[in-house]
């Protein structure tokens, strides 16, 4: 079994990429028990990435249809309660996730699932953490599967720069979420600087909430 996800360049420099991933059957409201895929992408086309009007770190916005906002959640900020409660960012941001939380489970906001996410959490050597991890992902009330489509995406984004994983955790909040929130401040710079291309809003957790508590207030 493939542990990593790794992105290259052959001798020609044609980007490359090797996946083992979880991979659903269907976007659904229940996750089913996974299967793996592996792909191999040999070139990349140049081009062809379309420009979105996502933003970063701007005020929630009203869905015009009344449904409420989807929010993805990286495994940087799902892991945050287990980090280094002494340091202050990290308790800040810890109580941002279970604020985020809370909403989730009143409905106010719909958590997006992925098998990207699925693999990341199989992954996690600590068995009380990845059970700690899955409860937190069986609030999802929808779930994006790593197809073939959203492993070409991942690739795309990161021949623009995005390391492997937050390539794939993008793509795949793309296809089903309004925001993707995290703590990673890596992920966030890479971003903003392209914010016209991704189609996504990326941004921090501690803003996301104040700027929604300023948006409800």
């Amino acid at each position: 079994m493939v542990s990593s996800v790794e992105f290259g360049r052959d001798l020609s420099g044609n980007a490359r990429a090797a996946h083992a991933i979880p991979v659903q059957p269907e976007i659904g409201e229940n996750p089913v028990p996974s299967g793996r895929l592996r792909i191999e992408v040999q070139k990349v086309s140049e081009g062809g990435v379309s420009r979105s009007q996502g933003l970063y770190g701007i005020l929630p916005r009203r869905n015009p249809s009344g449904l409420r906002p989807r929010v993805y959640l990286d495994t940087s900020f799902l892991n945050r309660p287990f980090d280094d409660q002494s340091q202050v960012r990290i308790k800040l941001e810890t109580e941002a996730f279970l604020a985020i939380l809370a909403r989730i489970e009143g409905g106010s906001f719909e958590l997006v699932g992925s098998s990207v996410l699925n693999y990341e959490v199989d992954a996690n050597p600590s068995r009380e953490r990845r059970e700690r991890l899955r409860t937190f992902l069986d609030l999802a009330r929808h779930f994006v599967e790593a197809d073939d489509l959203l492993k070409a995406r991942a690739i795309e984004l990161s021949e623009l720069g995005f390391r492997a994983l937050d390539a794939l955790h993008v793509a795949a909040a793309e296809r089903a979420s309004d925001y993707l929130l995290t703590v990673d401040d890596q992920l966030l710079t890479k971003a903003f600087a392209l914010a016209a291309t991704v189609r996504v809003k990326v941004i921090g957790a501690l803003d996301f909430v104040l700027l929604e508590e300023l948006r409800s207030g």
